[in-house]
């Protein structure tokens, strides 16, 4: 069994949200950062957006459709434009200024002002459990944010002596009400949520001066917090509770830790097994005991046993062994047989120094980095621009969903590294706010179906749009979440998802295309999503090639599992796809020049599923294209415009291009706290999170719903282990191991199939292993 990489040290401080290690349960996030003059945590929460402006109506072009297509079919796509606009401010004048959904904000800040500090400070991120970790040898804080008791869970070591503080953001625009109780409980009130964090102490000293706590000579500190909101269904005014640090850590980390191992990846096996006997060796006594009392259920015992020793010769009296060991043997208790299992090594890298070397580490570590970001992001909700976390009360883009390709990016991993049930908020989220697309499509366009904005938060009405971002011209969203509807029941053969929940989206979305397409079939009007053609500052279009691939790919699925003859007939009205003259796959199919140029590839979709052969050579050439732009210093920005590049290059079988895709998202747009940036070194962002495992995926793994599988369609590894990825047609890859002479795969089938493998017919009987070799 192999663990790949399952956490990460740093020394470098973070002074700010941006840099700060992350921790979270999908509900609670909590954002770890500091240095020796003071350790900080900001908390959040997934429902905690600022409410700024009411929703509108989407302004009702549909009445001058007409004149709208006129203005398209002429070349005037910027006075379409501007007619969207005019109409909107006409019928109602808040449209006059943008209309930005509603952002998403931290709740508070929980700051411990130490009266001393040590040196040299250091921190870790334990993707196992959630546990992270600050602090110096005299002083050490833990941090983790409990799935079970739905807390963020802090504990302070050593000698603790400081003031405890709670306060409200720094940009906060919300009135805001401190308090802190005889019971030492700190509270922060506002009219839309309150802060609650209970402390307890061993030892020492405690005070109150105004609304700070006093912490004098205590050698243990334990802080349970809880943010709830006014809007949050499960909202409870139930005090955090009091509960020891190490018991609510036994009862998170099996539920953190499930969804983490559901997938592992080595490259170059050997070497990772030299890395972990270096980094056990290169770890300090403390570290190792931290990370093992955190983990115990991963760890050989003995091994364990012999670093608790060290930590014990290390620190002296402030390592408590009867709490240690107590904690030990509650998580050999809870787990069982995840004590011992051989071959299992816990392999933690120096953060600086991987993005540094590059390479195959640094892959390996990127690909556990991206699925602890984004499985500590879900939660009723899916990850946001952010994830689960804020640090600002004006994030970028608000920190909302966007969902033209930003979304699609970040959950783009959870069913190919084998956690489906993580996609399942995506659809709450979306089927919450039916009633607002269907409006958005009866009024922009006088349609029966659905029609999503581009951004939204706490309601699904399209009213963002300018002049030049006319989102209003946006149709393809619907269809394209249709294919994460689809993708679930392809992965899963839930097919009571299937019925309740896929088919009634996807009819809807295939409905409105049915009323949407002019007499000629195209899409007029349309927009491929950011991009504008060469010498247009509107970016509205006719037949963008991400809506033809779109509504295609919908109604290709929908076929496969509702063969009404009603989307025979709308696939035989769609336009036919437009090679140029350069041969490669345009952006329009009309005529319209290509901007190479741009951050996203929305053209692309064709290959990002399941891929269109038909288009190959076309395709291979448009990739070629957008990464030759992307080689160059002017592309800075949006890094999950190469996830886009990247996808379809693996679906396209481009082992090369791939590779530099992959190689351009790890080396460009990651800091020390191992979160992605949107841009390089600049904007707090989780969409490659999501992305680049999803792209590592696809270059191990392809498949179709009909159980056509490839192993390694675009593999530049010589050699590599990978585990609990997730194929199409239910069929689990349980591990795949490759070396230049061969091939062994393992697969476990939900249902039974014969499945082709490379090539190959395989009989996999329902729920039972089988071993291939090639």
């Amino acid at each position: 069994m192999i663990s790949g990489v399952n956490g990460f040290t740093s020394a470098t401080p973070a002074d700010d949200w941006e840099h700060a290690l992350i921790t979270g349960n999908g509900r609670q996030g909590a954002l770890v950062y500091g240095g020796p003059h003071a350790l900080a945590i900001t908390f959040s929460h997934e429902r905690l957006f600022l409410p700024l402006v009411p929703p509108l109506d989407p302004p009702n072009t549909a009445r001058i459709l007409p004149e709208l297509r006129s203005l398209l079919y002429g070349g005037a796509y910027q006075q379409a434009a501007d007619r969207v606009t005019a109409l909107a401010t006409q019928e109602n004048p808040d449209y006059t200024e943008l209309r930005q959904i509603d952002p998403l904000v931290p709740s508070a800040t929980l700051t411990f002002h130490p009266l001393t500090s040590d040196s040299p400070y250091f921190r870790e991120c334990d993707f196992t459990s959630g546990l992270v970790t600050q602090g110096w040898p005299s002083l050490t804080q833990e941090v983790f944010a409990s799935r079970p008791d739905d807390v963020i869970a802090i504990r302070l070591t050593g000698d603790v002596s400081g003031i405890l503080t709670l306060s409200p953001p720094e940009d906060a625009p919300i009135e805001s009400t401190p308090t802190i109780t005889g019971a030492f409980t700190l509270r922060l009130n506002t009219p839309i949520y309150q802060v609650e964090c209970h402390v307890t102490a061993q030892g020492g000293h405690l005070w109150t001066t105004g609304t700070r706590l006093e912490i004098r000579s205590a050698t243990s500190v334990t802080i349970t917090a809880r943010t709830t909101t006014a809007t949050d269904p499960l909202s409870t005014s139930t005090p955090p509770p009091p509960a020891r640090f190490d018991e609510l850590l036994t009862r998170h980390a099996p539920i953190h830790g499930d969804l983490f191992h559901r997938s592992h990846l080595q490259l170059n096996p050997h070497q990772a097994t030299a890395r972990a006997e270096e980094t056990d060796r290169s770890r300090p006594p403390q570290t190792i005991a931290r990370a093992e009392e955190a983990d115990g259920d991963l760890f050989d015992r003995s091994r364990h046993l012999k670093a608790t020793a060290r930590a014990e010769e290390a620190h002296g009296d402030l390592f408590d062994r009867s709490r240690h060991l107590k904690a030990t043997a509650r998580a050999e208790e809870a787990h069982g047989d995840l004590f011992d299992r051989p071959g299992l090594r816990q392999i933690t890298v120096n953060a600086e120094r991987t993005l540094a070397q590059g390479g195959e580490e640094l892959i390996e570590t990127l690909y556990a980095a991206g699925r602890y970001a984004i499985i500590s992001s879900v939660g009723d909700l899916p990850p946001t621009l952010q994830g689960v976390w804020s640090g600002t009360s004006h994030p970028a883009w608000q920190s909302g969903y966007t969902i033209d390709g930003n979304l699609q990016s970040a959950v783009a991993a959870l069913l190919s590294t084998g956690t489906p049930e993580l996609l399942l908020p995506v659809f709450d989220l979306f089927d919450a706010f039916l009633p607002d697309f269907r409006a958005n499509a009866h009024r922009l366009y006088g349609c029966r179906g659905i029609l999503t904005p581009v951004h939204l938060s706490t309601h699904g009405r399209q009213n963002h749009f300018t002049p030049r971002w006319c989102q209003t011209f946006w149709t393809a969203g619907a269809a394209w979440l249709s294919r994460l509807y689809f993708d679930y029941y392809s992965h899963t053969l839930d097919t009571h998802f299937l019925h309740t929940r896929a088919l009634p989206f996807m009819t809807e979305a295939a409905t409105f295309y049915e009323d949407f397409l002019d007499p000629q079939g195209n899409f007029v009007p349309s927009y491929s999503p950011e991009n504008a053609p060469p010498g247009e500052t509107a970016q509205a279009a006719i037949n963008a090639t991400m809506d033809l691939a779109a509504v295609r790919d919908l109604l290709t699925n929908l076929r496969r599992v509702d063969p009404h003859p009603r989307w025979e007939t709308l696939a035989r009205r769609l336009p036919a796809y437009r090679i140029a003259p350069t041969g490669e796959l345009a952006e329009w199919a009309w005529d319209i020049k290509d901007n190479h140029a741009h951050r996203h590839a929305s053209h692309l979709y064709p290959f990002w599923y399941e891929p269109d052969s038909h288009l190959a050579e076309a395709g291979a050439l448009a990739v070629q294209k957008r990464l030759e732009w992307w080689r160059s210093a002017e592309s800075d920005e949006m890094a999950f415009g190469l996830v886009q590049i990247g996808l379809a290059a693996a679906g396209l079988g481009m082992t090369a291009e791939a590779d530099e895709a992959l190689t351009l998202l790890s080396t460009r747009y990651w800091r020390p706290n191992l979160v992605s940036t949107h841009n390089r070194d600049a904007i707090f962002n989780v969409d490659i999170c999501g992305g680049t495992p999803a792209l590592i995926a696809a270059m191990l793994l392809r498949s179709t719903h009909e159980g056509h599988i490839d192993l390694l369609p675009a593999c530049p590894w010589p050699s590599g282990e990978a585990t609990g990825l997730l194929a199409r047609a239910g069929i689990g890859l349980d591990r795949l191991a490759w070396s230049p002479k061969r091939i062994e795969a393992t697969l476990t089938a939900r249902e039974t199939i014969t499945a082709t493998i490379n090539g190959q017919e395989a009989h996999l009987p329902a729920g039972t292993p089988i071993d291939l070799r090639f």
